[in-house]
């Protein structure tokens, strides 16, 4: 009989998991593509819950998910939200600290400029 609920158990938390994985991945539903590629996209993941969480992923991970960053300043990688070609950005961004120091909830920065 216990060997019965322990694989009850077994199976109960793999069914979990994998429900927990599905619901995670289907709310980022971010485009790396887009991201890449357009700006309006950019603005609009920004300001949107679909945003990855950056906040404890590596510089490694980040790269992956985001591509390279427009700017790299010591453990700060600024991603303009305006695609374009110069190493300035002149609007809005998103500066993500690599800095162990920082608590993560500090290490994504978001910065909207009106024009």
């Amino acid at each position: 009989m216990k060997i019965y609920i322990w694989k009850f158990f077994f199976i109960l938390t793999l069914i979990i998991a994998s429900l927990h994985s599905l619901s995670a991945q289907s709310k980022v539903g971010f485009d790396k593509n887009a991201w890449q590629t357009s700006s309006k996209y950019r603005y609009e993941i920004s300001k949107s819950s679909r945003f990855p969480n950056l906040e404890n992923k590596s510089k490694k991970k980040i790269f992956k998910l985001l591509g390279k960053p427009n700017i790299v300043n010591g453990h700060d990688l600024i991603y303009c939200l305006d695609i374009n070609d110069s190493k300035d950005c002149l609007g809005s961004s998103v500066t993500i600290s690599t800095n162990k120091k920082i608590p993560y909830k500090y290490r994504v920065t978001f910065i909207w400029v009106e024009q």
